[in-house]
């Protein structure tokens, strides 16, 4: 079982990648921590500027998400990979050098907020749609689930080391050297055989943008995938936000018990990963329970009565929002056909990261106008019914439009039933 999880590592080329992933994700969420806390500093703790700041950093995939998956598959996926990380590099090192002189100003921070988020955007699809190409389709479920393992993960290396590193040489000095290891990360993709990789065919022609999002719209499992995901993204998995606003205002904690927070949510995220590695298949029924059982257990969190209560529970939170997230993101890895698997995550992830800028500064309003509990708590608890009704409503539907799913939707991995790039094209749509 644990071989089984674990064997996506001995690609080569995937094993470079994971540790270009585990290097970046730990420096970016050092450098996110650092962002927060030097807002509230220069705030005075304004939950809604925080809020506004997590908003900026989710907008481009709204704006830029569908143009961003052209560019995914179209054009190099490791070349596109290499040139993002080094531009998010440099703008965590403008924001730490405009602190250390001491001229930073609020519009700094949500203007390099929003550059760092433009790269993302074009980075995030672009690197779910490269992981196919380090790995054989057998291994893909494997690797799908340790990359989402590892950037949760990171938060034990990041969000732990980070709040340590804030309290003990303040925010500049934290926000300087995280942009240099996040640029310095792309070092392990300069090491790949890239003549080993197996790129899928490029998009090619015009309407690229037009032609994936007919795929999902002629894609039923899709659909209900997205449904549910945009629900649950929007009023729910703004799990930093969380950290920061319950740990500060409920429980007058510093970047010591943020940090420790976060290091709780990742140790959580670790057994989530575990679990989410060796599972056999995916099927909707799993996606919308873990769903569920992330908004319960959230919604216990948000409602702690101590701070170590509320640490226990975060443990909880990031083994279920890992298990929810990874089976979210393997369902439509399997679900898509290569040519246009960039455009796919690129939508993909703009409902999954785009829908969140709403929810985030609506956790931020409430904590200012109410109390930060309150503000989760009642969030969490929209995500869940809302969850319940977007699967009734849009599983009628599709019912009506052409019959029951069967289950499992997504053949295990590994199977006989897939096709040679991994995914099932019976019934499917192409581009």
């Amino acid at each position: 079982m644990r071989d089984a999880g674990l064997r996506a590592l001995r690609r080569p080329n995937f094993r470079c990648w994971f540790v270009h992933l585990s290097l970046s994700s730990s420096a970016l969420w050092v450098h996110w921590l650092a962002q927060d806390w030097l807002v509230l500093e220069l705030t005075d703790g304004s939950g809604t500027a925080l809020g506004v700041v997590t908003a900026l950093q989710f907008v481009p995939f709204l704006v830029l998400g569908p143009l961003c998956g052209v560019v995914a598959d179209r054009y190099p996926k490791w070349a596109t990979v290499v040139a993002t990380q080094l531009a998010t590099g440099l703008g965590g090192l403008v924001l730490g050098l405009l602190v250390a002189a001491g001229a930073v100003e609020l519009w700094h921070v949500f203007a390099i907020a929003s550059l760092m988020g433009a790269c993302n955007a074009l980075w995030q699809p672009t690197a779910q749609a490269f992981v196919p190409e380090t790995v054989p389709s057998r291994d893909l479920g494997s690797a799908v689930a340790l990359c989402a393992g590892s950037f949760n993960v990171t938060r034990l290396l990041g969000a732990g080391a980070g709040g340590l590193f804030i309290g003990f040489w303040g925010t500049g000095p934290v926000l300087l050297v995280a942009g240099l290891v996040i640029a310095a990360s792309v070092w392990p993709l300069l090491r790949m055989d890239r003549a080993a990789l197996t790129p899928g065919p490029r998009a090619t022609g015009g309407r690229l943008v037009r032609g994936g999002l007919a795929y999902v719209r002629g894609h039923r499992e899709i659909r209900l995938v997205l449904a549910v995901v945009g629900v649950v993204a929007a009023f729910g998995l703004n799990s930093q936000l969380v950290i920061t606003l319950i740990g500060t205002q409920e429980f007058g904690g510093g970047p010591g018990e943020l940090g420790l927070l976060g290091a709780c949510m990742a140790v959580g995220s670790l057994a989530g990963a575990a679990v989410a590695a060796t599972t056999s298949s995916v099927t909707l029924r799993r996606l919308v329970t873990c769903a569920l059982l992330f908004c319960g257990v959230q919604l216990l969190a948000a409602l702690s009565p101590a701070l170590w209560v509320f640490a226990v529970l975060m443990a909880a939170v990031g083994a279920t929002q890992l298990a929810f997230v990874s089976t979210a993101a393997t369902y439509v890895q399997f679900a898509t056909t290569p040519v246009v698997r960039g455009r796919v995550m690129a939508v993909y992830l703009m409902v999954f990261l785009g829908s969140r800028p709403l929810g985030a500064y609506l956790m931020g309003w409430a904590a200012d106008t109410w109390n930060a509990p309150a503000a989760v708590a009642a969030q969490t608890g929209a995500a869940a019914v809302l969850t319940v009704a977007a699967v009734a409503a849009l599983r009628q539907r599709l019912d009506a439009e052409a019959g029951p799913d069967p289950e499992p939707a997504v053949p295990p991995k590994g199977s006989p039933e897939e096709s040679p790039q991994g995914n099932p094209t019976e019934g499917r749509p192409h581009v």
